[in-house]
């Protein structure tokens, strides 16, 4: 009875490495083939969920600003969810961005709301404890002069890692 148990556990281990072999394979592959994409700069909009981020939210929306994306082609909605500390009062004080203000219904229904409301085709979506680089635009956004691409995304730094799962 041994020798069927073996087969079947030689079998599952061989297509397990062949499965993980394959996916290193394309992994290192990718790394080298890069595609370069024109130069493309549509108008974009960026929408920051925030719910209690006063201590974060308006280094956000600094780093969308100061980013090398032309200012004038970004519109950047920030929804409020219901926050009870000072993050509408900062918000408000900032003519560059739209604020919309909602009772705390999460994230979801946060970004729902800001993707509703934006103007643009293109939907760049942040959290509100993000800095963005300042060529993190240019690169999201490039990829779309190719008509079949349909999304992009790209690493982002958060500023409260102060517990294991944001750390991750």
């Amino acid at each position: 009875m041994q020798d069927p148990i073996m087969f079947v556990s030689a079998l599952v281990f061989g297509a397990l490495f062949l499965f993980i072999a394959t996916m290193l394979l394309v992994s290192i592959f990718s790394q080298f083939s890069r595609r370069v994409y024109p130069d493309f700069e549509p108008d974009i909009s960026v929408v920051v969920p925030a719910y209690n981020e006063e201590k974060n939210i308006m280094q956000c929306i600094d780093s969308i600003f100061n980013s090398q994306y032309l200012a004038n082609k970004i519109e950047v909605i920030v929804v409020d969810d219901g926050s009870t500390d000072n993050t509408l009062e900062l918000l408000k004080k900032d003519s560059r961005i739209q604020v919309l203000r909602q009772d705390h219904k999460g994230k979801v229904a946060a970004l729902n709301l800001g993707t509703k409301k934006s103007k643009n085709e293109i939907i760049a979506v942040i959290d509100a404890d993000t800095s963005l680089d300042k060529h993190c635009l240019n690169q999201l956004v490039r990829p779309f002069a190719d008509l079949e691409v349909g999304a992009t995304t790209g690493t982002n730094v958060v500023r409260n890692n102060n517990n294991i799962l944001t750390a991750f």
